[in-house]
């Protein structure tokens, strides 16, 4: 005996720490996290970041290009000096600058529209990010639901652990002085044995639906958690009269992010047409060049003419043929020194610099057909835009309609839920006062025990749902979610 007493001890206390230690969370704080947390939104929020780099790069294309360059070389054996035209063989050092610029003129409004283009696209990004926010917390405020009826059946099953095991005291008493048949703490035992299980099943429940809540927030599924339970009576919820579904369908379509970002794709790939179609009409361009160079031999000849030889050519002096005769040098090739190299330097860049600009006009005539089927791929591009936009409409349309119906649904099954509470209430009080006077079986009053039971968890979930599903049309009414 001492020994299962200091188990329940133990276990106690183990159950007293875990539930201190649980770190209980609201809905407010739920959504927050995962919206910071979420998979789905971080990869929403790089696709702006790529939808605003490609706009930025589109943007930038209706600038000049413009790119300096600076070459440096050596030349070795018989090469063309680039200053004179000559052919040397000598090792020289030679260097470049060049400075070119293209821009466009006119090229019938492509460019102007693929700009458009991307910015509408990073707009519909802007907008595609909020939506991922939307529909996780839509996620989250599911699963908190459900995270919380799953708590409120584990209250309501031990507060009937409780009221069992209350009868259970005080027919064993009556059995013991005699006035109720021992069969009676038999049943009674059996129910609580059911109750029991009923327990064990819900908490299982309840830590499952917790697991879910935690991977929808993306959380590690070991830390302590669990959910705030919120005061029903004090959620404020709009009088369904003003939830009509038309007039929620109409401000859905101006405040839900999932029309905007349809709308946007719409316009983009309208524009994106529009400039598919400049690309099939010429381009006029222009161009601008300024480019110099420096040359310099690295070696210098050393030497004396030595004498004369016959170069085989003669010069005509009247009558007479007159011989042509060249020197003749001795001598040797030194390297410069280093000061010398660099002689004339700003001489020569000044002398061979030389500018370029003009204009030019590309004309397409045959390229594969690429720019038309560019042209006939934006154009289904667009019109799948159109479609899908249509589409999201009617699905918008049928989501309001279907949550305004299922609102209604929930009302009138929490108003039939209230009223089966009370009548089984009354039922299980009427049927305990017959009990405590033997003119009720134990089987009969617990029957009538688990009927209250069962009426209070289906009010409990009804109260829930019902102020889900008007929190859901005031989301798409344009309020957002304010649950609790």
């Amino acid at each position: 005996m001492k020994h299962k007493i200091l188990a329940w001890l133990v276990l106690s206390l183990l159950v007293s720490t875990a539930l201190f230690s649980q770190d209980v969370w609201s809905l407010q704080r739920s959504v927050e996290y995962a919206i910071a947390n979420n998979i789905s939104v971080k990869q929403a929020n790089i696709a702006y970041e790529q939808a605003a780099l490609d706009f930025r790069s589109n943007y930038a294309s209706v600038y000049p290009t413009a790119a300096f360059s600076n070459n440096w070389g050596m030349r070795f054996g018989r090469s063309e000096n680039p200053t004179t035209g000559i052919l040397e063989n000598t090792t020289a050092l030679t260097t470049s600058f060049s400075f070119t610029s293209s821009f466009t003129i006119f090229n019938f409004y492509s460019l102007r529209n693929s700009v458009a283009a991307a910015r509408y696209q990073r707009e519909a990004a802007v907008a595609s990010e909020e939506r991922a926010k939307n529909d996780i917390g839509l996620r989250v405020a599911n699963a908190y639901l459900l995270a919380l009826q799953a708590k409120e059946q584990v209250r309501v099953s031990e507060l009937q652990i409780g009221l069992t095991r209350e009868q259970l005291d005080v027919t064993r008493k009556r059995v013991e002085a005699g006035s109720l048949p021992e069969l009676n703490v038999a049943e009674i035992e059996a129910q609580l044995a059911t109750d029991s299980s009923n327990l064990v099943s819900a908490t299982a429940n309840r830590e499952l639906q917790l697991l879910q809540l935690k991977a929808v927030l993306n959380l590690d599924a070991g830390i302590p958690f669990d959910v705030e339970t919120p005061n029903l009576d004090k959620i404020p919820v709009e009088p369904l009269g003003s939830l009509q579904p038309e007039t929620v369908f109409n401000l859905a379509m101006n405040n839900l992010p999932q029309l905007k970002v349809d709308n946007l794709n719409v316009l983009a790939a309208q524009k994106n047409y529009a400039a598919a179609r400049g690309q099939m009409y010429p381009r006029l361009t222009g161009f601008v060049n300024l480019a110099t160079n420096f040359y310099a031999a690295l070696q210098q000849s050393i030497g004396s003419a030595s004498g004369f030889r016959e170069t085989g050519l003669f010069a005509r002096q009247g009558a007479t043929d007159i011989p042509v005769y060249s020197p003749v040098f001795t001598g040797k090739s030194v390297s410069k020194p280093f000061g010398q190299i660099w002689k004339g330097f700003g001489s020569q860049m000044n002398h061979n610099f030389g500018q370029n600009l003009g204009i030019g006009i590309n004309v397409p005539i045959f390229n594969g057909l690429q720019f038309r089927t560019n042209w006939d791929r934006a154009r289904l591009t667009l019109r799948g835009q159109q479609l899908q936009l249509e589409l999201d409409r009617q699905t918008l349309k049928q989501d309001v309609y279907t949550a305004y119906n299922n609102a209604i649904a929930a009302l009138q099954k929490q108003v039939a839920s209230k009223k089966a509470v009370e009548t089984a209430q009354r039922s299980y009080e009427l049927s305990k006062k017959r009990y405590d006077v033997n003119l009720l079986t134990s089987f009969e009053l617990i029957t009538n025990q688990n009927n209250l039971l069962r009426a209070q968890i289906d009010y409990l979930l009804a109260r829930y749902d019902y102020v889900f599903k008007m929190k859901v049309l005031e989301f798409y009414k344009g309020q957002g979610l304010k649950l609790f």
